[in-house]
């Protein structure tokens, strides 16, 4: 925030950032709370706390430089990943990139592709808001914020925020292939036993398709 100038903006900036950080980092815990319960069998609250106190230490002890090459790291790990999910997915449907939709729509009916219309306000406005969060949020996401300040120059600042951006919108996209994958592969009761929100549908299709190693990863 004190690249920009006027007490507003730099205060605007750093509330910004502290929210969205804030919530974001509440999703990441939750998510690697509930990864490491299935993966090792430990208490949730035991793992929060854990990741909580290792992930200030490495941020106290190394700055941005830390937190950079661990999201650098953290990043080519998940996009290797969610590559080899990706293909091994599409595979097992001629490799045809939306098989496992039309795949689901077979077994499941319409309905699994169709978006459910709800009537009522509250219905609209979430609609608005899921297009919103789509669109835009991960303009906001503090992997992407955050590049503004580590960088030597607004070049650099522009390269490196569109690079990420580019990256969070294949990603995205490509959840809606892992997402139907899984209901095919993994099935819909199978994954509401292993987390009533769906949460860990994602390993539980690694577990799948790709054994032991590739849930491990």
């Amino acid at each position: 925030a004190a690249r920009f100038e006027g007490r507003l903006l730099r205060g605007s900036v750093a509330v910004a950032t502290l929210i969205i950080s804030i919530v974001y980092m509440v999703i990441q815990f939750v998510g690697a709370g509930l990864v490491a319960q299935l993966l090792f069998g430990i208490d949730y609250w035991v793992v929060v706390v854990f990741l909580g106190l290792i992930t200030t230490l490495y941020t106290v002890l190394g700055g941005m430089i830390a937190t950079t090459y661990i999201q650098m790291f953290k990043a080519g790990l998940l996009l290797v990943v969610v590559a080899v999910l990706v293909l091994v997915s599409i595979s097992r449907t001629g490799w045809n990139p939306i098989g496992p939709l039309l795949r689901a729509r077979d077994h499941f009916g319409d309905k699994v592709i169709v978006p459910q219309r709800k009537g009522g306000t509250t219905a609209a406005l979430e609609n608005v808001s899921l297009s919103l969060g789509l669109v835009l949020g991960f303009m906001g996401l503090p992997h992407v914020v955050l590049r503004f300040k580590t960088v030597r120059d607004g070049r650099a600042a522009r390269d490196s925020t569109r690079i990420a951006m580019w990256i969070f919108a294949v990603f995205f996209l490509v959840l809606i292939i892992l997402g139907y994958a899984a209901l095919n592969e993994v099935g819909h009761g199978a994954i509401l036993h292993a987390n009533k929100a769906g949460n860990l549908a994602a390993p539980e299709l690694a577990r799948t398709v790709g054994g032991e190693l590739l849930f491990a990863l």
